[in-house]
């Protein structure tokens, strides 16, 4: 008996350490992140499934809704998290034809969609999201109302030159389905349909291929692509109009020619009213105001006009005279007044060579030179100094001014304006200066340093 009472008391014993663990559980609160169409909160909750925390969280789910992990999954200890895609209205329309579906569906994946639709899609078919071309691994958006559109490929039995193929296509007509297909038409070629009919049905077309037709006309070889079946047809395709004393060989009312091409002879005169530009003329205004190198047009120039009447005469196409018959100004050039910069600004840089104050800085195209050069020697510069690393020539324009001037030029370091050189009519240019012995080659464009002091002889304009 009291083995038996003994017995009772330890299990009523365990019982309340099992009850007390429970209440324990149920006392505790989680932190559990929870991510509803992709947006994630976190919920405090004691509950111990998924659905309980859901609740606790107000979060509604429709049995369309997918749940991750199930509402009736114990949460266990640990961290956990839930995920909840909800579900929308997606209309699925398939054309042609215009049937339709609609389904409540948490699904994103637009192929798992059209899988469940019972649509099997084919390389030529079209999906369409909203109106927008979309691929088969195209993610849904998660908006309220979803329409996709696919559009089914239709068959085209084609016929050309003799031979017989089917093309599909989900294309809106018939033009870009060939297009699709890789055969681009020319506007010459002939289609038994038009070229926008729709594709809604199977359709059969035959394709007849304009041949390219080479036509001398006018002193010029054009080549012309038509499906006509005479010279004058295919001249007309090519928009070539004979007129007056007009001849084409092979005569207009005479089939293609085997070799492709037609001849058209022209006799005629025409009068020809020509007209030349008259360049205006440049005036330059100092500018306080603007910065060095710097311009601004303060009156705009206006060219000329030189008009002149000629008589050409053409047989078979030639040109065999042309007699100037009047020549007269018909509008007098206007000078363009340009204001040039005349306001020094010293600025600093810093390059490998160290730093330096400047006044001016310019593109110009650099070259190199040492005294022995093409078997000649040559040591001593335009100003008496001897060829040496640090000599700079420039062109005579700017060196009567710039004479004595330093300049910074990165990767060659500071030089002085010391020399002439014929340098180049259409760019700015310099010439670096080398010993034999540390000769390098430039020949490339680099932006130059006037360094400081600013001297009092400048060239606002650099020729």
């Amino acid at each position: 008996m009291e083995h038996m009472t003994s017995k009772k008391l330890s299990l009523l014993a365990l019982g309340m350490v099992l009850l007390g663990a429970v209440l324990v559980i149920l006392s505790l609160r989680q932190t559990i992140p929870v991510q509803v169409d992709g947006e994630t909160r976190l919920v405090q909750s004691s509950a111990l499934t998924v659905g309980g925390v859901l609740r606790d969280a107000k979060i509604n789910i429709t049995e369309n809704d997918h749940v991750s992990p199930p509402p009736g999954q114990w949460l266990g200890f640990g961290p956990t998290s839930i995920q909840v895609e909800r579900a929308r209205m997606i209309l699925i329309q398939a054309e042609p034809g215009g049937n339709q579906q609609t389904f409540n569906t948490p699904e994103r994946m637009i192929g798992n969609l059209l899988t469940t639709a019972g649509m099997t899609l084919y390389p030529e078919d079209r999906i369409l999201l909203n109106g927008e071309i979309i691929s088969a691994n195209t993610v849904l958006p998660r908006e309220s109302s979803l329409v996709v559109q696919v559009r089914k490929a239709i068959p085209i039995t084609l016929f050309e030159d003799g031979g017989k193929r089917v093309l599909y296509s989900s294309a809106d007509s018939l033009a870009p389905a060939l297009l699709g297909a890789g055969l681009a038409l020319s506007p010459a070629d002939d289609l038994s349909l038009p070229a926008d009919t729709p594709l809604t049905a199977p359709l059969e077309v035959t394709l007849r291929r304009a041949v390219p037709i080479r036509v001398q006309a006018d002193g010029v070889e054009t080549l012309v692509y038509s499906a006509a079946q005479t010279v004058g047809q295919a001249l007309a395709d090519g928009g070539i109009a004979l007129q007056g004393l007009d001849q084409s060989v092979p005569a207009e009312n005479e089939p293609l020619p085997a070799d492709g091409f037609i001849k058209v002879v022209r006799i005629r005169e025409e009068i020809l009213l020509e007209q030349a530009a008259i360049p205006y003329e440049v005036s330059y205004v100092a500018d306080g105001e603007l910065e060095l190198d710097q311009r601004r047009v303060v009156e705009a120039g206006q060219p000329g006009i030189l008009a002149t009447r000629v008589r050409v005469r053409y047989e078979d196409g030639q040109e065999v005279s042309r007699e100037t018959e009047a020549e007269w100004v018909a509008r007098q050039p206007t000078t363009q007044t340009v204001a040039y910069g005349t306001k020094i600004v010293v600025r600093t840089i810093t390059t490998s060579e160290g730093t330096f104050e400047y006044w001016r800085a310019v593109n110009v195209y650099a070259t190199s030179y040492h005294p022995c050069e093409n078997g000649t020697c040559s040591y001593t510069t335009a100003s008496g100094t001897t060829l040496r690393n640090g000599v700079i020539a420039v062109r005579l324009k700017w060196f009567r001014s710039m004479v004595g001037q330093q300049m910074l030029v990165p990767g060659y370091g500071v030089g002085t304006i010391e020399d002439v050189g014929g340098g180049f009519p259409d760019r700015h240019w310099i010439d670096l200066g080398y010993t034999d012995e540390d000769y390098r080659e430039w020949h490339s464009y680099v932006t130059v340093y006037w360094l400081t002091p600013v001297p009092a002889n400048i060239l606002w304009i650099l020729p």
